[in-house]
């Protein structure tokens, strides 16, 4: 097909790159589709205030509102706020209690129950992953935290709809 004058220069689109004027594709940054959310969009749950730190200060690297929490202050009456969360990351080994036990309370709550929930720890074993896939986590990130981990595993889980 032979290319108009109206054409010729505009790129065209193949396969999330596009085409240059050359002919050859250039690579097109992330455009990720939340990066426009406003809201709390990642709820980090840690008992280390370090690791808290270390992840609220991805924020800008992620792309997205990140809200670094201790759980020895999260009560039920918390939960209605965790409802904006379009997902919730908690550390496997709360300090005291397991993540688990605190990711079967979201589920079981109707106003966070469809927030999607991934685990974090820096060891994983077989059977903690077949247990965190069974209390309903949809996921989970290695530690330390990564900005570029956290980014791929939020491209991978249906995140909650805004409301």
């Amino acid at each position: 097909m032979a290319e108009t004058p109206e054409t010729a220069s505009e790129p065209q689109e193949v396969e999330g790159n596009v085409a240059n004027e050359s002919g050859g594709e250039e690579a097109q940054p992330d455009a990720s589709p939340q990066a426009d959310d406003d809201g709390l969009a990642l709820v980090v749950i840690d008992p280390c205030e370090e690791d808290r730190l270390a992840v609220a200060a991805l924020e800008n690297e992620v792309g997205r509102p990140i809200s670094a929490m201790d759980p020895s202050a999260i009560c039920a009456d918390l939960f209605e706020d965790f409802a904006e969360a379009r997902v919730i990351l908690v550390e496997w080994d709360l300090g005291g209690r397991l993540g688990l036990d605190l990711v079967e309370h979201f589920i079981a709550d109707p106003r966070i129950q469809d927030v999607p929930i991934l685990l974090a720890s820096a060891v994983l074993t077989r059977s903690m992953v077949l247990n965190g896939f069974r209390s309903g986590a949809r996921g989970f990130v290695s530690k330390p935290y990564s900005a570029e981990e956290i980014r791929a595993r939020l491209a991978q889980v249906p995140l909650k709809p805004k409301a």
